[in-house]
């Protein structure tokens, strides 16, 4: 009768279960982080790259081309200046000789544009960003402008 009366027994015996469940839990959470789980292999993807330079060598953009996710990533390195009238319009060149519109890019920044399937270091081993009245050319087939920066299209691996 007097265990069951003690207040010191209760604290005690409480502090010991909780201490005890503590460790419990915390070496179930260690296990659990100790175990390998397996990588889920990714599908391969070809990845693509062009560093487009001015006439004098400069590099104005890199591009990156992802082929599992489909994007085309534009970022400029150099900021170019062009007038309020006017557009930069990236282009797409094949081996034949034909070109084709790939989407507006930005002066300055990053731009992401859709990745056409077409594209392969081996099929098109050009790109070329044009000057061109505001909103671009309006054939998809045929720059208007001059070539403002230009450069080979990579694959990478």
């Amino acid at each position: 009768r007097a265990l069951r009366e003690d207040i010191s027994f209760w604290r005690g015996l409480g502090l010991v279960s909780t201490t005890a469940s503590l460790i419990m839990v915390s070496l179930l959470l260690s296990k659990q982080a100790g175990q390998i789980t397996p990588v889920p292999v990714a599908e391969p993807s070809n990845n693509y790259v062009a560093t487009l330079s001015d006439d004098k060598a400069q590099p104005i953009a890199v591009i990156t081309g992802d082929s599992k996710r489909r994007q085309l990533t534009i970022r400029i390195v150099a900021a170019q200046n062009i007038g309020a009238d006017k557009s930069l319009e990236l282009w797409a060149g094949t081996k034949e000789g034909t070109v084709k519109s790939l989407g507006l890019v930005a002066a300055n920044g990053t731009v992401t544009l859709p990745l056409p399937a077409y594209m392969n270091a081996k099929d098109t081993p050009l790109l070329a960003v044009t000057l061109e009245p505001k909103g671009g050319s309006g054939n998809p087939n045929k720059a208007t402008g001059p070539i403002v920066f230009k450069g080979n299209w990579l694959e990478l691996g």
